[in-house]
C-alpha cells in the first residue's frame, strides 16, 4: 500500500509534528477516518497517538515521541493503510498522505428452514487466507472497527472494508444449530434449523447452584451448543428432541467433567445435579 511523503524543515520548531491528508486511492477524494500510530517499542509504554482526520482528509498528530512507528488509517469501507514509519527528533515536521483502497463487501443472508429471516443471529467472521498483509489488515479491522462480529437485520449481515480471500463466518442464535461456513464470495445465504430452546441449571450435589460450568451438547455426533453457566448456575441452551450428549466441565481447568445423556421431550427446562464430589 503506498504512502506519499515529503518532509519539510522549520528551524523556528524544534518538536516533531507529524501532518497529513487520507484520500481514495483511485479518486484522489478527501476521506474522513482514523489515523494511529503504533509505537514499536515497549521502552516508553502508552506512547500510541490515535486522531480523527477532517472531513477535508486533514489530519495533525501534534508532537510525536521519536522512534519507530506503524502507522494505521482506518476508513469505513477502505482496507486499512499500514505503513511503517521513523519519527527523527532532528526533523521539525513530517508530513504524511494515506491513500485509501475501497474493500470487499460480503452479504450474509439468515434464514430458516421456511425461509424466513432469522432476526438477531450473531455471527463471527475469521480471515482464513494466506496473505500475511490481508491478515494484518484484518486484525487492525477488529482493532479499531469491531468488525469480526455482526448481527442479523431483516435476515441480513453485512461487512465492509474486507481484504480479499478466504473467510470463515460462525452464525448462532439462542434455539437455534449453529452454523460455520467457508467462503471467499461477495453473497452467501444460509440455513438455520430449529432446535429448542432450554434453559438448563446445574446444581451440586448439595443443592447449591454450580456457576462456570462449560456446558457442550451434541446430537448425532455433532455440537450444537457450548455456553457456561452464570452466577447462579443456569445457562440458555439449544438442543434437538430426541437425545442429546451432555458434556460438563468444571472451569477453570476442566479436570472434573461429567457426561450425561438426555431425552429430549416437551420439557423447557432441566436440572442436572454435578455428578463428582
Amino acid at each position: 500500500m503506498e504512502l506519499l511523503f515529503f518532509i519539510a524543515i522549520s528551524l523556528q520548531d524544534p518538536a516533531t509534528r507529524l501532518s497529513g491528508r487520507i484520500v481514495d486511492a483511485q479518486t484522489g477524494a478527501d476521506l474522513r477516518g482514523l489515523v494511529n500510530l503504533l509505537r514499536l517499542s515497549d521502552k516508553i509504554p502508552d506512547d500510541d497517538i490515535s486522531v480523527l482526520s477532517k472531513r477535508n482528509g486533514w489530519y495533525e498528530a501534534g508532537i510525536v515521541t521519536p522512534g519507530n512507528y506503524r502507522a494505521v488509517a482506518v476508513v469505513d469501507g477502505y482496507r486499512p493503510s499500514i505503513q511503517l514509519i521513523t519519527v527523527d527528533k532532528s526533523i521539525p515536521v513530517m508530513h504524511f498522505n494515506f491513500r485509501m483502497r475501497v474493500g470487499n463487501h460480503l452479504t450474509l443472508t439468515v434464514e430458516d428452514q421456511k425461509g424466513d429471516p432469522v432476526e438477531e443471529a450473531w455471527a463471527t467472521i475469521t480471515y482464513k487466507g494466506k496473505d500475511p498483509a490481508a491478515e494484518l489488515e484484518w486484525t487492525y479491522l477488529q482493532i479499531y472497527t469491531g468488525s469480526d462480529t455482526a448481527r442479523s437485520k431483516g435476515g441480513k449481515l453485512f461487512w465492509d472494508g474486507l481484504p480479499p480471500g478466504e473467510w470463515e463466518i460462525r452464525i448462532n442464535r439462542p434455539g437455534y444449530i449453529p452454523v460455520t461456513i467457508t467462503t471467499d464470495k461477495e453473497k452467501e445465504s444460509v440455513t438455520l434449523k430449529k432446535g429448542r430452546l432450554v434453559y438448563l441449571t446445574i446444581e451440586n450435589r448439595d443443592g447449591s447452584r454450580a456457576p462456570d460450568i462449560f456446558v457442550s451438547i451434541h446430537s448425532g455426533g455433532k455440537a450444537i451448543f457450548s455456553g457456561i453457566t452464570g452466577a447462579f448456575g443456569d445457562v440458555a441452551v439449544t438442543m434437538l428432541k430426541g437425545r442429546n450428549d451432555l458434556f460438563l466441565y468444571r472451569l477453570p481447568h476442566g479436570r472434573e467433567r461429567m457426561h450425561q445423556k438426555i431425552q429430549l421431550g416437551e420439557e423447557g427446562k432441566l436440572t442436572i445435579q454435578w455428578g463428582l464430589p
